[in-house]
């Protein structure tokens, strides 16, 4: 009967060593000691303090050590956000800059449009006045072709009429000033013709 009593008292001093956090094997001996009345209640008592004291010591690191890890989480936190705060920055900084880009080549583009539509607009005009030229060129060069046929067939009408006439009634020296003067007359027959050509040259060609 006595051991009974005595194991139900180990068993219980067993378990109340283990809800302290005292590992197996060191409670099952304390428990047999103290129940071989080689432990006083005193002892108990120490060991329970010593054991919630650095249980509490352990709380408390434990406790420290979140601290610190939620420290350094918010830290991480503010960081991230902070990190993330200037690449929405750059990011839009960088949009904008590509917005800007993208709108002077825009510019650039219609102007060189608009360029390039004035460009063939003003090659069409100087072949529209090319096409004028060559026209106005072809007249003018049939004009002088008949202004000298016409002034060579006048000239073989003298030579045919001073070559009937009689040698006794006109010299050779008033033949040679007729023909000089004929000769006069085609010169500025020909240079009224040049003086007439350039003024088309420097109106349709050079613009003047």
């Amino acid at each position: 009967m006595e051991n009974m009593i005595t194991n139900i008292a180990q068993d219980r001093i067993y378990k109340e060593l283990l809800k302290l956090g005292m590992e197996q094997s060191i409670a099952l001996d304390l428990s047999r000691i103290y129940c071989e009345n080689k432990l006083i209640f005193e002892d108990l008592d120490k060991l329970k303090k010593q054991f919630n004291l650095r249980f509490d010591n352990l709380i408390y690191k434990i406790d420290c050590l979140e601290d610190k890890l939620n420290d350094k989480i918010d830290s991480m936190n503010t960081v991230i956000v902070s990190v993330k705060n200037e690449f929405t920055f750059k990011v839009n900084s960088l949009d904008t800059k590509m917005d800007i880009v993208k709108n002077e080549l825009h510019t650039k583009i219609n102007s060189l449009d608009t360029k390039m539509n004035s460009l063939d607009y003003r090659i069409d005009n100087l072949v529209s006045e090319i096409s004028i030229l060559n026209a106005d060129l072809s007249l003018t060069r049939d004009e002088l072709n008949m202004k000298i046929n016409n002034l060579d067939a006048k000239i073989d009408n003298v030579d045919k009429y001073l070559s009937k006439m009689d040698s006794s009634l006109i010299s050779f020296e008033e033949k040679n000033k007729i023909r000089n003067r004929l000769f006069i007359v085609a010169f500025v027959g020909i240079g009224l013709f040049c003086q007439i050509v350039g003024e088309f040259l420097k109106k349709y060609v050079l613009g003047m």
